[in-house]
């Protein structure tokens, strides 16, 4: 600014005139202008010329068309700011150019000392096929910690434009439909808290040539919302926080591979609450997809997780290449980094560092795919799932548990035919487990190193038109034992085939032990539909294997087994 700029607004600070009121309705020939009404207002269209410098004493409220020619600066002291739109409707057009920015900035620091004006408002009648911000730099604003620019439920085109030195939020989106007409080659910096803010739907598909450049570790902020337009969370140079639900419902949410999202101990994420909807997390090896938390010291249970509700498409929905850490915040629900009342696939992912379990189904749920995933350091199981959805968790997992966790498989019934296969830890068996079906046939097939572990009072019943398939081999035993960490003869109830199995059920290299805890046996027998060879039935608080009466007497195969510490006996035929 001139030096007789500078002496014309000092002669003016001490004359007063800051506290008159006018109305500005000038047609740009005026440079050098101090705008000191209180309540200033634009009400007819308003050109500033190249070269302009207004001096802004006041909250200047635009209720027409406000054009701000290249190189035109406007200074706010620290009663200034403007607001475009919020009573009539207006518009602001600030096209500069690269060699002749428009600059907002301070009177009386250079380069805009943080918080030395208020900032700009796009109120709801912004006209938003009018409105521009092009090759502009705004700095110095944010008074009282207000945002740099605020938009509220309204859109702007922003482009090429450096924002700088605020005090508060460098852009904050307010209200579900407020948001960006263009935002491209922007360069946001050096705020006091994140450069840009808002709820979910209008930070989709953020055009990547934007630069974000933070000193207080805060970038860009989700705050919570609503998807309900398909739409794509992409790849940034910076992460996302989110500070509040995000809720996809009636939408498909997609997050690019390497996509960063931090939360903090409100942020979840939710797909599926009241409509249809999807969640395509798909990372890259190379550019997995971190959901974690948003502390600088993050720890267990710093957020809650991810939810796939009842409405959530189990055959689109996917997490794979990601990582999930310090979920799991106690909520007294289902406490864990996922928690899922529909199916979903996870697939070469891990999750850690979880306050509760890993991840948790009700009971009408399971995977559509799980494969190649790691699950580790969890204050509880891994995983939480019914028997009826066990079988869903596949091959090529690494799961770690704490001593008597691991698959911890509620009670429920296996009705279709299914293999569950041998994983890194236990299958930690809670009530009673049933194999049986009305219609058709149901199976529960075993692979060699299933390991079953039983807590108190639960056990296994295979009855109508079902069977059990368990083949170990010599060096790899399926094994049914206690889950107590000192192991007693009667610590679960034991195995039960009934008289209407469908087939053969078989028991080969399998170890069955510490049982008995209702039945007075490890294996009961009630039909000659039974092999069992080759087997270890140890400790029982009653006898090995019980074979009830009948008529004519069954004749189950039992061969080559070998029996240790049983109470009662190690074969009892009830004659």
């Amino acid at each position: 600014m001139k030096k007789i700029v500078s002496l014309s607004f000092m002669a003016l600070v001490l004359a007063g005139l800051f506290a008159g009121c006018e109305e500005t309705d000038d047609g740009g020939d005026n440079t050098d202008e101090v705008i000191t009404a209180i309540n200033g207002q634009i009400l007819t269209p308003t050109v500033w010329e190249n070269g302009t410098v207004k001096i802004i004493d006041c909250i200047l409220n635009v209720q027409s068309t406000l054009t701000l020619e290249p190189g035109c600066t406007l200074q706010f002291t620290e009663n200034g700011g403007l607001e475009i739109g919020t009573g009539t409707n207006a518009a602001l057009i600030a096209d500069g150019t690269p060699e002749k920015p428009i600059t907002f900035t301070t009177v009386t620091a250079a380069n805009g000392q943080a918080g030395s004006w208020y900032g700009i408002s796009f109120g709801t009648n912004n006209v938003i096929a009018t409105t521009v911000l092009n090759n502009c730099i705004i700095e110095g604003a944010g008074k009282n910690a207000d945002p740099v620019i605020e938009v509220y439920n309204t859109k702007i085109a922003m482009d090429s434009c450096t924002l700088r030195n605020g005090a508060g939020v460098g852009i904050r989106l307010m209200g579900s439909t407020a948001g960006f007409t263009s935002f491209t080659h922007n360069n946001l910096s050096n705020c006091f808290d994140y450069l840009l803010s808002g709820e979910v739907q209008p930070l989709l598909g953020l055009d990547t040539t934007n630069v974000f450049t933070s000193v207080v570790n805060k970038t860009i902020a989700i705050e919570g919302g609503n998807v309900n337009t398909t739409g794509t969370l992409k790849r940034l140079s910076v992460p996302y926080t989110v500070l509040q639900p995000i809720r996809v419902d009636n939408a498909e949410l997609t997050i690019q591979p390497g996509t960063t999202l931090r939360f903090t101990n409100d942020g979840t994420l939710e797909i599926g609450y009241t409509q249809h909807a999807a969640l395509i997390a798909e990372g890259e090896p190379t550019r997995p997809i971190l959901f974690t938390s948003a502390s600088t010291t993050p720890q267990a249970g710093d957020w809650s997780g991810i939810y796939f509700y009842s409405n959530n498409s189990s055959n689109k929905s996917i997490i794979k290449h990601a990582v999930l850490d310090y979920g799991g915040k106690p909520n007294g629900v289902y406490e864990s980094v996922i928690t899922a009342y529909s199916g979903f696939k996870l697939i070469n992912s891990t999750i850690r560092n979880s306050k509760n379990y890993g991840i948790s189904f009700d009971e009408y749920s399971g995977f559509t795919e799980c494969t190649n995933n790691t699950i580790q350091n969890c204050e509880k199981d891994p995983i939480l799932i019914t028997a009826a959805f066990a079988h869903t968790i596949g091959a090529g997992n690494t799961l770690t548990a704490l001593q008597g966790m691991g698959i911890h498989v509620k009670d429920g019934t296996v009705s279709k035919n299914v293999t569950w296969l041998k994983q890194t830890v236990p299958y930690i068996m809670e009530g009673v487990i049933y194999v049986q079906t009305t219609t058709g046939t149901a199976s529960l097939t075993l692979n060699p190193g299933c390991d079953l572990r039983f807590t108190a009072t639960s056990h296994l019943e295979v009855s109508e038109n079902a069977k059990l398939i368990a083949i170990g081999t010599p060096q790899d035993s399926i094994i049914f034992t206690s889950n107590a960490q000192t192991k007693s003869p009667g610590d679960w109830g034991g195995i039960n085939f009934w008289q209407d199995v469908s087939a053969t059920n078989e028991l080969k290299y399998c170890r069955v032990d510490y049982g008995a805890d209702y039945s007075e046996h490890n294996i009961g027998i009630y039909s000659s539909k039974v092999k069992i060879t080759n087997c270890a039935i140890n400790h029982s608080e009653g006898c090995g294997i019980y074979i009830a009466y009948d008529e004519p007497p069954l004749s189950p195969v039992i061969e080559n087994n070998t029996y240790v510490g049983n109470a009662t006996g190690d074969v009892l035929r009830e004659e």
